[in-house]
């Protein structure tokens, strides 16, 4: 017998590629699905927009007060407030507090670095 070639091979390897990466996104998305969380669109843009306080994103997604997310990590209400509106930054320690009440990662809290600013000419 002789191999296949022409429009049947390609046909055939097409659907047999389509097949496997059927598979593999299915046992990806099952293994997703049992190990890790999944956010809506609304919140991964709201983390990734520009002036938008993580903090308060992932509060407002976990359906929190400022003061049971303060009471949560043991911090004072005025404090969340500070940190949600940018006039403290909070330490390491405060955001793996927020991240434990929040249950998400600390690194997810952290401000992104602000954009270098052009000089003017």
């Amino acid at each position: 017998m002789r191999p296949a070639t022409g429009r049947h091979h390609d046909m055939r390897r097409a659907l047999a590629e389509a097949a496997g990466d059927m598979r593999l996104y299915d046992e990806a998305r099952a293994g997703a699905a049992a190990d890790a969380e999944t956010w809506p669109l609304d919140l991964a843009k709201a983390l990734r927009a520009p002036g938008t306080s993580r903090v308060r994103a992932m509060r407002d997604h976990r359906g929190m007060t400022q003061a049971a997310l303060a009471a949560a990590a043991g911090l004072s209400t005025l404090y969340v407030s500070q940190i949600e509106t940018g006039r403290r930054a909070g330490s390491a320690r405060t955001r793996a507090a927020l991240a434990a009440a929040l249950r998400c990662d600390p690194d997810l809290l952290r401000h992104p670095a602000p954009k270098a600013r052009r000089k003017a000419a």
